[in-house]
């Protein structure tokens, strides 16, 4: 691995800052930038149009950036500089633009690991508890239908489904 270097703007230094926190605290260690960059890269693979990146607003904390953060010198992998530099041949032609610069090619990674990792999270737990929900509901069909059958009634199935499925879409519509 040999050092990449970069100029990369406050806004992005403030981007890679609020990565490594989010990084460190779900790995429970201490990572380097050049491995905030690695990660961010591999969460950025979802992507299939940059230009939604770069237009999308996100909130990040305002840390005091100092001049020397700004220049970025940090030990990545090939796969990742390799990956950095297809980025900047096509996003010229994205953005209808000449030229892109590798630190907002840095930017629009690390932008796009943060919106997977903070604003898709939330929406990933958003649908685990409606998920739960509907187990939930479930579970309470089986033990209806568990009883009739101990007790020898006739099932009406047709009715459980209906009564399930108005259940289901309450819940997906509230």
């Amino acid at each position: 691995m040999n050092y990449y270097q970069a100029r990369i703007s406050i806004e992005t230094a403030r981007l890679l800052i609020e990565m490594k926190k989010i990084y460190e605290e779900k790995l429970g260690v201490t990572i380097t930038k050049g491995n905030v960059i690695m990660y961010a890269y591999q969460d950025s693979q979802w992507v299939k149009d940059w230009k939604q990146i770069q237009n999308e607003a996100i909130t990040i904390k305002n840390y005091d950036i100092k001049p020397a953060s700004q220049k970025l010198k940090v030990q990545i992998s090939e796969q990742v500089e390799e990956g950095i530099k297809l980025l900047k041949q096509n996003l010229p032609t994205v953005f209808g633009s000449r030229s892109v610069t590798i630190g907002v090619c840095i930017h629009l990674i690390l932008k796009a690991a943060y919106i997977k990792n903070v604003e898709k999270e939330s929406e990933c737990n958003i649908f685990k508890n409606e998920s739960r929900e509907i187990i939930n509901i479930i579970d309470g069909y089986k033990v209806k239908v568990k009883e009739d059958i101990d007790v020898g009634k006739a099932i009406d199935v047709l009715a459980l489904l209906e009564a399930l499925e108005e259940e289901i879409l309450r819940i997906a519509y509230i």
